[in-house]
């Protein structure tokens, strides 16, 4: 359900009205009320107070939710996925090396607690035992920053009587608790097995990727341009855009290159800035500018002007269809209105250079504007955007793999 409450920082005026909210809820709860507003969220519908959560900061680079009260007339309204989900927010906003790791213990019998945390992207990883009182134990929730696998013949629902094999389980480092149900009059835990992967592994082989995809565009780029020097119909400034290009796609296979050795010896932590400045550069730099010119260069030798056209039409098309993909580096980052204007003027540079070069006799404003858009759009990706795969926190943390 969607709920109608705003978030706000409470203020020592709401003291009272938290210790009301924590009375409402009835016992049972892991912490008392706070007695200071600070780190204390506040969800209000109007100007009534309906929940709060307790917010701590730890030295160490950690988030820590120690107290979620819910008025008990606005369970299950969505007002605790919305003071999770404003926390995480905050989070987010930073750069991957430096979101602090968020946790929380809860009850395994707050089974509502528990679905909205794991919604949010927790799981449940500790089993802890008389966490709350006697009998009534708890999970050490943390929330994945890294998107994983499940193994999908390793899923278990096991009800709460059967706490010590669930303990059992996610005593083992690759399962974690991933749902919480009633289901038949009983609560039951969801416990799933992570598959293993072996980040170095993953991200040695992705650098290795590049320095194949970088180097097979070199030798392209560089045959035709050593094809163009030898003739003389080909565009000065085509030249010139294949010289750049080829500049461009070297420092993208020495970027991809000094990643390798990042993480064979150096261990900087700058795997995932090299391979950004790798990819913008090698798509940006080298992918874009040779197959357009190879476009605009056929519109210019060709004598009929039809086929020219119609290639350098199907050549933008093919373009926006790849832009619009989920395919195109650009869907990697945040977008804004100029990011979209510069990708606009990138998709109709097959079809606008066609035209130009077959009706004007000049063609250096069409290549000027198209390699400043190239140089723009990388600018932008490069300093202003945080990391690739930015745009990707409104999904799931865990999937089963296709």
């Amino acid at each position: 359900m969607t709920t109608d409450a705003t978030v706000r920082s409470a203020t020592t005026a709401d003291l009272d009205a938290l210790a009301e909210l924590h009375g409402l809820a009835g016992p049972g709860l892991g912490a008392p009320p706070p007695d200071t507003s600070e780190g204390v969220r506040l969800a209000e519908v109007g100007s009534v107070p309906v929940a709060y959560l307790v917010v701590e900061r730890p030295p160490g680079s950690h988030v820590f939710l120690s107290s979620l009260v819910v008025h008990p007339e606005r369970r299950s309204h969505g007002d605790e996925k919305l003071l999770i989900a404003d926390v995480l927010q905050e989070a987010k906003g930073r750069d991957v090396r430096d979101r602090p790791a968020v946790s929380m213990q809860v009850a395994v019998d707050d089974t509502d607690l528990l679905h909205a945390l794991f919604e949010q992207g927790f799981v449940g990883r500790r089993a802890l035992d008389n966490l709350f009182a006697p009998g009534r134990h708890g999970l050490y929730c943390v929330y994945k920053s890294r998107y994983e696998y499940l193994d999908p013949d390793e899923r278990y629902l096991l009800a709460l009587t059967s706490w010590q094999a669930i303990q059992r389980l996610i005593d083992e480092e690759s399962y974690a608790v991933t749902g919480a149900y009633h289901l038949g009059g009983r609560r039951v835990l969801e416990v799933a097995r992570f598959e293993n992967e072996d980040i170095a592994t993953l991200q040695s082989d992705e650098s290795m990727a590049g320095i194949a995809f970088a180097a097979g565009i070199l030798a392209a780029i560089t045959f035709v341009l050593g094809f163009s020097f030898t003739s003389g119909k080909y565009p000065d400034d085509i030249k010139v855009l294949l010289l750049g290009a080829a500049l461009t796609t070297t420092l993208a296979l020495i970027i991809y290159a000094n990643t390798s050795g990042e993480l064979a010896r150096l261990r900087s932590n700058a795997f995932v800035d090299n391979m950004k400045w790798g990819n913008v550069l090698s798509e940006y730099g080298g992918v874009l500018p040779f197959v357009v010119s190879l476009e605009v260069t056929y519109a210019q030798l060709t004598p009929s002007w039809v086929p020219a056209l119609i290639t350098g039409g199907v050549a933008s098309v093919a373009l926006g269809c790849y832009f619009r993909s989920g395919f195109s580096l650009a869907s990697r980052f945040t977008q804004s209105v100029w990011t979209h204007l510069l990708t606009a003027v990138i998709v109709i540079a097959p079809a606008a250079g066609a035209v130009v070069v077959r009706y004007s006799p000049i063609s250096w404003p069409w290549t000027l504007a198209f390699a400043g858009s190239l140089i723009a759009q990388s600018t932008v990706f490069l300093f202003a955007r945080r990391s690739e795969a930015g745009t990707r926190d409104g999904m799931q943390r865990w999937q089963i793999r296709r």
